[in-house]
């Protein structure tokens, strides 16, 4: 019963919210001088949305099962520098197509080199490997080529696994998505109480 109440009160101040917000919406549409306010926040936040949707972590990590493995001497090398410290890859030998492969530690698209660190598994050097890994699809205008590490194992001992790279993924994605809720809600107050006014009638 308590349950029941507490619920029908809930959706009754969510709908209030909702009316709330839809009423001051119309208000300022009704504003022509806002026009420009409002342009100039649809496209930032169309530009950071984008940038999020082609950041997307781990949309195309298969099924384990469908993975590609490549067994060999592991080493790191380094492909880029940020401020801070080099951007090392694993690289490993592919006797299958007698070329040595380099494999990147990241998940997404975009950017390329950024957040792809394999720094961790330089413990390993010269050890014997076997990296499962995988290739990722384009996003927008977005492509990377780079092979994505999904599963390590050295000299037969899991060093990450299938379910932790998924797990990593998901809780990335989650923690982006968050920032971006919050950076959205910020921008439209800043810009409510920056330039935009409601109708008030004509006098």
């Amino acid at each position: 019963m308590a349950n029941t109440v507490f619920g029908r009160c809930f959706v009754g101040f969510v709908n209030i919210g909702v009316l709330f917000v839809l009423n001051k919406i119309r208000l300022i549409l009704k504003n022509k001088e806002n026009y420009p306010v409002m342009a100039a926040a649809f496209i930032m936040l169309s530009i950071f949305w984008t940038i999020r949707y082609a950041h997307v972590g781990g949309r195309d990590i298969p099924l384990e099962q469908e993975l590609h493995y490549t067994s060999g001497v592991l080493k790191t090398v380094t492909v880029a520098k940020d401020k801070r410290s080099p951007i090392k890859h694993i690289s490993i030998y592919d006797k299958t197509n007698n070329k040595q492969l380099t494999i990147a530690c990241g998940d997404h698209v975009f950017p390329r080199y950024l957040f792809t660190d394999c720094t961790h598994f330089e413990q390993y050097q010269g050890k014997q490997a076997k990296i499962g890994w995988y290739q990722q699809k384009d996003v927008l205008w977005f492509s990377n080529d780079i092979p994505q590490m999904a599963t390590v194992e050295v000299e037969g001992n899991v060093i990450r696994s299938y379910y932790v790279t998924v797990d990593m993924a998901k809780s990335n994605n989650l923690q982006d998505l968050i920032f971006m809720l919050g950076l959205t809600i910020g921008l439209l107050i800043l810009f409510y109480k920056g330039g935009l006014e409601p109708y008030q009638g004509d006098d």
